[in-house]
């Protein structure tokens, strides 16, 4: 089976034009996903020829798309030594079963001149709970491809990232800035370069060259992502109809709900640490320079918690049952959506 790399490792494997075999790129960040396809795109094909040696076969509107791959792997480069195929959308499960499939994909290590980028749709492709217990469709995959991994960044990563992307364009965006853009956006990353586009053009056609945290929420839009805030807050409600209409509507879109579990103990965390500071006493610019939190958002928990009349021993009992539950899904092989449901039945009933 072939290691487990993540984006960074394919961006240093393009810059230093070393792009050799095949790759699946796989989790939830589809931002980096578009960014690494773009990068192999440069480093594989040159300007001229790119239009007779780049593929793109997108399984949901090619039901031929087998035969497609098929085709495009029997030809050769034209006018060029490398050719690149990605195929988006796939569903790895439903082709399991096929082994003109896997016959295909076992022919790749012989192809040096050809590089194929599998793109699964996100119910396509069950990885198991990685890196302890890869699924056998995972590992059977990753014997053929070298398996890419697109986490999530951490918040630090993107705020700096956010800071860069500033600098292109010779603005200075401060670390306090780079980190309210990422709190009050959201950490999608595709969401964060859209409100950062727009809050370069805001500060461009005011003849500035600095990000101000007025212009902020003056011009960026909050993401609204179902399922993470919107639970954590039917959690907090206590509203047992809504959270299962949640949970069962994450089945249907085939979510993670590690990915869940990971909101809803940072949105409980940051609304308890704010409650306590608040119940000593403190005022919301004198909690937010304590936590780090911006004080636009210490605003919106206290909000929160007056609307809710959220005790602190009420914020603790759930913050110790979130942390229970992702302790369950990292040390056990408990079906995520029944801890999810377990969740959901000792916090709301």
């Amino acid at each position: 089976m072939k290691n487990t790399i993540t984006g960074s490792d394919f961006i240093n494997l393009c810059k230093k034009n070393n792009l050799i075999g095949s790759y699946i790129f796989f989790d939830d960040e589809d931002y980096m996903k578009r960014h690494c396809l773009s990068l192999a795109k440069k480093t594989l094909l040159d300007e001229d020829t790119a239009d007779f040696n780049y593929i793109k076969i997108d399984c949901e509107d090619d039901p031929a798309w087998l035969m497609s791959l098929r085709d495009a792997l029997e030809t050769p480069p034209m006018f060029a030594e490398r050719k690149l195929i990605v195929v988006r959308d796939i569903n790895i499960k439903a082709a399991d079963s096929d082994e003109g499939f896997w016959d295909m994909l076992s022919e790749l290590e012989k192809i040096t001149d050809i590089t194929v980028i599998l793109v699964p749709a996100k119910e396509g492709f069950d990885t198991g709970k990685l890196p302890k217990a890869p699924s056998a469709l995972f590992k059977k995959t990753a014997k053929l491809l070298t398996p890419v991994s697109f986490q999530r960044e951490s918040p630090a990563r993107l705020n700096a990232w956010v800071a860069k992307r500033f600098a292109l364009d010779k603005i200075l965006c401060d670390a306090s800035c780079a980190k309210a853009i990422v709190d009050y956006v959201s950490p999608n990353m595709t969401a964060l370069a859209g409100e950062c586009e727009k809050l370069i053009c805001y500060i461009k056609s005011l003849g500035e060259n600095k990000v101000l945290e007025e212009y902020i929420y003056k011009v960026c839009v909050p993401l609204k992502i179902e399922g993470e805030f919107d639970l954590s807050n039917a959690l907090l409600d206590g509203d047992y109809a809504r959270c299962i209409e949640l949970v069962f509507s994450m089945k249907r879109r085939k979510e993670r709900p590690e990915m869940v579990y990971t909101q809803i103990g940072g949105y409980v965390i940051n609304m308890y640490t704010v409650k306590v500071f608040a119940d000593s006493g403190l005022m919301k610019s004198e909690i937010a320079k304590k936590t780090g939190i911006h004080e636009y958002r210490v605003g919106m928990y206290l909000s929160a918690i007056d609307r809710r009349h959220i005790s602190s021993k009420r914020l603790g009992y759930l913050l110790e049952k979130c942390r229970e539950a992702d302790r369950r899904i990292k040390s056990t092989n408990l079906d995520s959506f029944e801890v999810l449901e377990n969740l959901v039945y000792e916090v709301c009933l």
